[in-house]
């Protein structure tokens, strides 16, 4: 079948038309970088998640020194004169024992949020966070930061604040209960003294 004489010449001129046409664009609605499927996880991965710290801190130091020293010095000296012989002598004797013992222990648990401020060229996470609590007038701050490997991160967004790394643990009050716990003026200048 030939195409009739009317198609012939509305050909050239559609290819005309349809080389001259602004070109469109769709946006894609998929962003690989931050694309979540819905059955993903929730683990924070990227600056501004957040994530739960669990503080489990647990620490103790004890030190035991035990010293003991003798020491003994004779000195023995003879005079011989014409009433007769004469002769003095000096013993000293010393004897010291010493011992010490110190002891200290610490125990903090808490949950703090925190979030992602950074993250690392080889993949892991700066963290970083603070909690105020305030009872009763009396004001108590919690303070972390530290570097967090994703893989620690379990699946409810949770991570134990043993598994982060130079973490920096900060648990600080305020208020009457703080204040008892300062020594007064008066004390502080008897202790100055060694009283």
């Amino acid at each position: 079948m030939k195409p009739n004489r009317s198609m012939q010449c509305l050909l050239p001129s559609l290819v005309l038309m349809l080389a001259h046409a602004p070109v469109l664009h769709a946006d894609n609605l998929y962003d690989e970088k931050n694309f979540r499927a819905l059955a993903a996880d929730v683990r924070a991965r990227d600056v501004g998640d957040p994530v739960t710290v669990l503080i489990v801190e647990n620490s103790s130091a004890e030190s035991r020194a035990n010293s003991s020293e003798d020491a003994s010095f004779s000195l023995n000296a003879g005079i011989k004169d014409a009433t007769g012989p004469a002769s003095a002598g000096l013993d000293i004797e010393s004897n010291s024992d010493g011992a010490a013992h110190t002891a200290r222990g610490g125990n903090l648990r808490a949950q703090v949020s925190a979030r992602v401020e950074k993250k690392l060229d080889n993949g892991n996470l700066f963290i970083r966070g603070r909690q105020r609590i305030r009872v009763n007038g009396e004001e108590q701050e919690i303070k972390l930061e530290g570097v967090v490997r994703p893989v620690d991160i379990a699946g409810a967004n949770v991570v134990l604040s043993t598994r982060i790394m130079d973490a920096k643990i900060e648990y600080s009050g305020q208020g009457w209960v703080s204040r008892t716990q300062n020594p007064g003026i008066f004390l502080r200048f008897l202790q100055f003294l060694g009283l």
